[in-house]
C-alpha cells in the first residue's frame, strides 16, 4: 500500500495532505490557493482524534472527526463543534503544526542556550544556538508564524546540522 508523503495537521480543525487539514473554511489565503493548485488536498473543520501505527510501528493513519461551526458565542465567534462523523487519512509522515507556540521551558532549562524575549537565539545562517551542536528553528526562534516558515527553517537547519556532523564547517569552541 502506498501512503501519502506528508500529512500536516495545521490546527485543531484543519488537515492538509501532500498528499493534508486546515482549521476554518472561511480562512483563505493566497498561500493556500497556490498549494491547492499544486495538488495539496485540504480537509476543513476536521479535528484529529487518534494516530494509528502501521505494521512497522510508525504512524500509518490518522482518524479525524468532522466539525461544524456552531452558533456564535458572546464574542460573535462561531466555534467548531463535533458532528459525530469520523474519517481516516493514511499517512507516511505526520507533521503536527498547530501553532500554539514554543515550549518556553525547553530553552529556559537547556544549559548554554540563550534566549531573547523568550525566543531561542540562533545564528541566522546555520540555526545553531549559543550552545555548540544544538540547533533550533520555527516558532521557538521566530515566534508564531506559518508552518512553511518552520519547514524552511528545518530544511536549512538540517543542512547546517549535516555540515556540522560531517565537519564541513568550522565548529565554534
Amino acid at each position: 500500500m502506498t501512503r501519502p508523503n506528508i500529512l500536516f495537521i495545521l490546527s485543531d480543525q484543519m488537515v492538509a495532505e501532500l498528499t493534508s487539514a486546515y482549521g476554518h473554511p472561511l480562512v483563505q489565503t493566497p498561500h493556500l490557493s497556490r498549494l491547492a493548485e499544486e495538488g495539496v488536498r485540504f480537509e476543513y473543520l476536521a479535528s484529529p482524534v487518534r494516530f494509528e501505527p502501521g505494521a512497522d510501528g510508525a504512524v500509518a493513519r490518522v482518524q479525524f472527526e468532522r466539525m461544524r461551526l456552531g452558533e456564535p458565542d458572546e464574542s460573535g465567534r462561531r466555534r467548531p463543534e463535533p458532528t459525530g462523523e469520523q474519517f481516516m487519512v493514511e499517512a507516511g509522515t505526520v507533521v503536527v503544526a498547530i501553532g500554539y507556540g514554543a515550549d518556553e521551558d525547553v530553552a529556559r532549562t537547556a544549559a548554554g542556550v540563550e534566549t531573547h524575549r523568550s525566543l531561542v537565539a540562533v545564528d541566522p545562517e546555520t540555526f545553531e544556538t549559543t550552545r555548540p551542536g544544538v540547533f533550533a528553528g520555527g516558532d521557538c526562534v521566530n515566534g508564531a508564524d506559518l508552518v512553511v516558515t518552520a519547514l524552511a527553517d528545518g530544511r536549512r537547519a538540517a543542512e547546517a546540522i549535516h555540515a556540522y556532523l560531517t565537519n564541513e564547517v568550522e565548529v565554534a569552541a
